[in-house]
């Protein structure tokens, strides 16, 4: 379990999806949006643009509020600017 409030969060919401008879737990769409922007690299980046053409219907302003929480405790406000203009 994490130790954040988002990242309990993130567990609550997590689904369950079943494939070649395995379950398989998986962060929403949002969720995961979320964790790879933290981590800005390059790949992250890419699956983030990746997940968004996928699911164009995603809650982009719970990234948003998110992320610009992240960026203002991590001091590092370039976390919100980037996903701001991936989202655009």
């Amino acid at each position: 379990m994490g130790v954040l409030p988002f990242e309990k969060e993130a567990v609550e919401r997590r689904r369950v999806e079943f494939a070649y008879g395995l379950e398989i737990v998986l962060p929403t769409p949002e969720d995961l949006i979320i964790f790879k922007s933290i981590s800005q690299r390059p790949i992250d980046i890419e699956d983030i643009k990746a997940i968004l053409m996928r699911h164009p219907d995603i809650d982009g302003k719970r990234i948003l509020s998110t992320v610009r929480e992240f960026a203002g405790v991590l001091e590092m406000p370039e976390l919100y600017q980037n996903i701001e203009s991936l989202l655009k």
